[in-house]
């Protein structure tokens, strides 16, 4: 039969057991942090107390426990400290996205006081976003380029409505092919774009679409368009099809950008 200290020491033991399988158990990185205050009582750098077994895989530093914020990232700009500082002193958790050109990543966070306020201790639980942010970014970078050929006239956008085969679309497509303007409303046959496509190209055009709507692929293909004014352009073509819930063809769209 254990003694009362023993018992104790049993309970702390299975507790501390629990809170170490907790720890380490979880995707996301964490670590429990110290702030460091200056002669005036400013946050001016923090050290890595633990960090569970993720913690590396989303910052890229090892050997953290022990050391500080800016021994392991001397140039680790100075808005983790401050937010860090915000929450080991105040006691306020704070949740925030934010990068780091030192580190070269993208984090999401949740920042929170660990322990007695005395003790300047804090929580950090973290997620590595940066493959997320840098797709978002490039997609960015894709509208807005899509944009200014839009706004340019170097691209049009079009809507394939397969079960009613009709074509929908904006003005630069309307001109691209000489459509009429029941394009830019209820929109016009398939049939209707194929004669302003160059008579070589139409067979594989009319392959990508038919390829696109029946096993669900994307659409791309580069092909020449005969302009009104007689003048021959290279269009390249892109698009998704779009299904219902029933897993049903809906329709495919897409855009065109001029790369003559």
């Amino acid at each position: 039969m254990m003694t009362e200290p023993e018992t104790v020491a049993a309970a702390l033991r299975e507790s501390e057991l629990r809170y170490r399988t907790l720890f380490d158990s979880i995707d996301e990185g964490f670590c429990v942090c110290q702030m460091l205050l200056d002669g005036d009582g400013h946050a001016c750098d923090y050290k890595f107390l633990e960090v569970n077994r993720t913690f590396e895989q989303h910052t890229g530093l090892a050997g953290a426990p022990g050391r500080t914020a800016l021994e392991l990232v001397p140039d680790l700009e100075p808005h983790w400290v401050e937010m860090y500082g915000r929450v080991a002193l105040t006691g306020e958790p704070l949740r925030f996205e934010q990068g780091s050109d030192a580190m070269g990543r993208w984090f999401d966070v949740y920042a929170f006081r660990f322990g007695e306020p005395r003790s300047l201790t804090f929580g950090i639980l973290f997620t590595d976003v940066t493959t997320r942010r840098r797709a978002e970014e490039k997609l960015h970078r894709t509208q807005a380029r899509l944009e200014s050929a839009l706004q340019a006239g170097l691209a049009g956008t079009f809507y394939w409505d397969i079960p009613r085969n009709l074509v929908i679309t904006d003005e630069n497509m309307q001109r691209y092919f000489s459509l009429s303007d029941r394009a830019l409303t209820e929109g016009v046959p398939l049939e209707d774009l194929l004669p302003a496509i160059h008579a070589d190209d139409r067979a594989r055009v009319a392959e990508a679409l038919a390829a696109a709507a029946q096993d669900r692929k994307l659409y791309h293909v580069e092909y020449r368009v005969l302009h009104s004014n007689g003048s021959i352009r290279w269009l390249s073509a892109r698009g998704g099809v779009e299904s219902g819930k029933g897993g049903e063809v809906l329709g495919l769209a897409g855009f065109t950008l001029d790369v003559t």
